[in-house]
């Protein structure tokens, strides 16, 4: 039985109805689900989280804001704002085992980290959800992969859900089933780079029914190309780094999801000690929770970054970031640990994003021959 059969009661191929513990909404995708909902079922389910664009930098953005004010007040929802990334938020402090929770964007399966279960489904599925209080799927096929080893120096958990991306092409209807000896943060860097990928993921301590077995410790860093779209991303192009030259890039970003918690940024912090910033080189820190921000603020973490030459970023969602703080001028080269690397995502359609790990954005920030 699969990781997802057990923790359903179900079997592959069953249609399961499941009543969310939470059914999440943000100024991200899942903001198209507002103009389709005409009530909410149950309140206690609904959480409005603004976690985005953060301070937003464009009038859209203050009009989306204004628009979930509305929708929470009018509900009589929990609203959550300079909480930083909704997802990261509520898995630290909200998400229990046993519990799932819907949303609209594509890292619902970060869940999987607390043993919880996560989807990501469309705007019109979340509208439908919010009105009645639950959700149905046909439980999906498992695919089974099994990690070994240790990472490597400084490859970090960002390296190794990449590489499992170049693995999973065609599994987008299965559930992922993972055997880790990552700890939680790491398995939650993994799951959400994976997330877009396949219908869900869970861990489990299944060595034996595996599909596939990868040494970890063989896995280099790993770079996510430029996709011309938005609906290409999953599909985006994935190299090892030593096809790309991270000294051609002026701009770096480093947090949200994939490199934003204390434990992420205090690694880049001690790969930047004794170093100075490359003249030039914008660098840009995004914790991804305030309490994040604060644990780094205490440790003079913060501190040592702006001595460094870094912008401190909000605690937000900067992966997608058209106007404002970050984004990008014409034909500018932007190295990010976000996951979206399509025209226009970062600042203007003519620059160029293409995704990695925190080392290599600490390694092309500053002063010093790769």
């Amino acid at each position: 039985m699969s990781a997802i059969e057990k923790f359903l009661s179900a079997k592959e191929g069953d249609v399961m109805t499941v009543r969310p513990k939470f059914i999440v909404i943000n100024d991200g995708p899942s903001a198209a689900a507002l103009d389709l909902i005409s009530s909410v079922k149950d309140r206690t389910q609904v959480v409005v989280f603004h976690d985005h664009d953060v301070p937003t930098g464009a009038p859209e953005g203050a009009a989306l804001f204004k628009k979930l004010n509305e929708f929470r007040k009018k509900n009589d929802l929990a609203f959550y704002v300079a909480k930083g990334i909704g997802y990261s938020y509520m898995l630290n402090k909200m998400v229990e085992k046993g519990d799932i929770v819907l949303g609209a964007g594509s890292h619902g399966a970060i869940f999987s980290a607390s043993e919880a279960l996560g989807f990501d489904v469309s705007p019109s599925e979340l509208a439908r959800a919010v009105e009645k209080g639950e959700y149905s799927f046909i439980v999906p096929k498992t695919y089974r992969i099994k990690l070994e080893g240790e990472m490597n120096g400084n490859v970090s958990a960002m390296d190794i859900g990449l590489y499992l991306r170049t693995l999973l092409k065609g599994k987008e209807a299965y559930a992922l089933e993972i055997v880790s000896p990552l700890g939680k943060e790491d398995n939650a860097i993994l799951a959400s780079v994976v997330s877009e990928c396949v219908f869900t993921v869970l861990f489990s301590s299944d060595r034996e029914k595996v599909d596939e077995v990868v040494d970890i410790s063989s896995v280099g860093f790993m770079v996510m190309c430029p996709v011309k779209e938005r609906k290409e991303q999953k599909d985006a192009i994935i190299i090892p780094f030593e096809n790309l030259d991270v000294r051609t890039f002026k701009a770096g970003q480093i947090g949200g999801y994939t490199a934003g918690t204390a434990m992420e940024l205090r690694k880049v912090h001690k790969m930047l000690e004794g170093k100075k910033l490359r003249l030039g080189f914008r660098l840009s820190i995004v914790p991804a929770t305030a309490d994040d921000y604060l644990e780094l603020l205490e440790e003079g973490i913060i501190q040592d970054f702006m001595d460094y030459g870094a912008q401190i970023q909000p605690y937000s969602d900067k992966s997608i970031d058209s106007q404002g703080a970050g984004a990008m001028g014409d034909k500018e080269r932007l190295l990010t640990t976000g996951l979206y690397t399509f025209e226009g995502a970062m600042g203007m359609s003519s620059s160029v994003v293409y995704s990695a790990s925190p080392y290599l954005i600490a390694v092309a920030s500053y002063q010093e021959e790769i």
